[in-house]
């Protein structure tokens, strides 16, 4: 994992949360037949923590060089929550 040890002393993620992003960020480099990158799928219910599990693999992804990241969501109301997770990640 490519992330500030901070993330860990500090416990920005839980450890549930931060072993979820190992497993993403193992998939992530992995490529399929097709040359193209895996993906991971994240089915966590409401109060998991999927936006900041969402931050952290951008943040990881950035320190690998990785500089292109597009955020989706359901509505505009969540644009708030996810500027914060991604600012205390």
């Amino acid at each position: 994992i490519k992330v500030p040890y901070r993330i860990v002393t500090e416990r920005r993620l839980s450890n549930p949360q931060l072993e979820v992003l190992s497993h993403a960020t193992l998939r992530f480099q992995r490529r399929l037949p097709s040359s193209e990158a895996a993906g991971f799928f994240l089915g966590d219910g409401t109060g998991c923590g999927k936006g900041r599990m969402i931050a952290a693999c951008i943040l990881d992804s950035w320190n690998r060089g990785k500089n292109r990241h597009v955020w989706l969501s359901t509505g505009n109301d969540l644009i708030e929550d996810a500027r914060r997770d991604l600012r205390d990640v």
